[in-house]
C-alpha cells in the first residue's frame, strides 16, 4: 500500500481517544490495539515501528489505516458476522416443530421416538436439505425443544414377569447350545 503517515483533526484525535479509553474499559483488545495503531502513525511513528512496537504485521497496520481513511472508525469495528444463510426456510422449521410435536406416528414412522439421525433423514426426504446430527440437535433448540432420552425403565413395570424372566427364561436361553460353524 505504502502508506506512510497520517493526518488527523484534532476533533479526530479526541474521538480516537475516547474509543480507545471505551475499548479499554469494555476489555475490547481488537479495537484498543487498532486505535492505539492509528494513533501512533498519526503521532508520526513510522508504521513499520509502530507494528515491530504492538506486535501487528506491516500489512495488517496498513489495512487499518486505508480502512479508517476510507471509510472512518465503524470499519474496524467487529460487528456480528452473518453467517451462512439457513437451509431451511423459518416456515419450514415452524412445519418441522409441528411434525415433531405431532410425534413419528402421526409422520407415519414405526418408531415411538424421534431421534435426531431420524429427524435428519425425514429433512433430507421432505425438504431436500442434508444436516448432520449435530445440526439437528441445533435447529431443535432453536425451535426450543430438545432431544429427549428413553427412560431406561419400563413405563408399565411388572416386577413379578421381570423376576420370572431373569429367574427362568433367561437361565433357560443361556443353555442353550450354540450353533456350530461349519466350515
Amino acid at each position: 500500500m505504502g502508506i506512510r503517515g497520517l493526518l488527523l483533526t484534532r476533533e479526530e484525535r479526541e474521538m480516537l481517544k475516547q474509543e480507545r479509553d471505551f475499548a479499554r474499559k469494555n476489555k475490547r483488545q481488537d479495537l484498543d490495539l487498532k486505535v492505539t495503531c492509528i494513533l501512533l502513525v498519526a503521532d508520526g511513528i513510522p508504521q513499520r515501528d509502530a507494528s515491530e512496537m504492538l506486535g501487528v504485521p506491516l500489512r495488517t497496520l496498513e489495512s487499518w489505516i486505508e480502512k479508517y481513511r476510507s471509510s472512518g472508525l465503524h470499519s474496524l469495528i467487529k460487528g456480528p458476522y452473518p453467517g451462512r444463510e439457513p437451509q431451511l426456510t423459518k416456515e419450514q422449521k415452524e412445519e418441522l416443530a409441528n411434525v415433531v410435536t405431532e410425534g413419528p406416528d402421526k409422520a407415519g414412522l414405526d418408531t415411538g421416538v424421534w431421534t435426531a439421525r431420524i429427524l435428519a433423514a425425514l429433512i433430507k426426504d421432505s425438504y431436500g436439505v442434508s444436516y448432520s446430527v449435530s445440526q439437528v440437535q441445533r435447529i431443535l433448540h432453536e425451535l426450543r425443544m430438545s432431544v429427549q432420552l428413553p427412560n431406561r425403565r419400563p413405563s408399565k413395570e411388572d416386577l413379578e414377569k421381570q423376576r420370572k424372566w431373569i429367574e427362568e427364561e433367561l437361565p433357560a436361553i443361556k443353555k442353550k447350545p450354540k450353533r456350530m460353524e461349519v466350515s
